[in-house]
């Protein structure tokens, strides 16, 4: 269970999660996709951040482990702090925009 939502296992072996969208902060003018969740979603990168936040309206019980990575553009990123409301993601240098990013993340019980 993540913060207001829960993770359901579907017939067909899909995995979802039916909590609120989160929002950014130090993202520029980025713009998270409304179908995003505290477990995984997509970011429209607008301008050129060199990080980004997201901030879980569900929060997660402890500081969860994610990955993300830019759905066209070779670039590395890294988790570079989190805690059980937020996770920071920094890339080196400029993204050129748009470009959608997507990140997944995962709590321990």
């Amino acid at each position: 269970r993540v913060g207001g939502g829960s993770l359901v296992v579907m017939s067909n072996g899909i995995i979802t999660h039916d909590g609120q969208a989160p929002t950014l902060s130090a993202c520029g003018t980025s713009a998270i996709l409304s179908t995003s969740t505290a477990h995984a979603g997509e970011i429209s990168i607008a301008g050129t951040p060199s990080a980004c936040t997201i901030n879980f309206v569900d929060a997660f019980t402890q500081a969860p482990s994610c990955t993300g990575i830019f759905a066209n553009v070779v670039s590395f990123s890294r988790l570079s702090s989190k805690s059980a409301s937020h996770v920071t993601f920094a890339w080196g240098g400029a993204v050129a925009s748009p470009e959608n990013f997507n990140y997944w993340c995962f709590a321990p019980r």
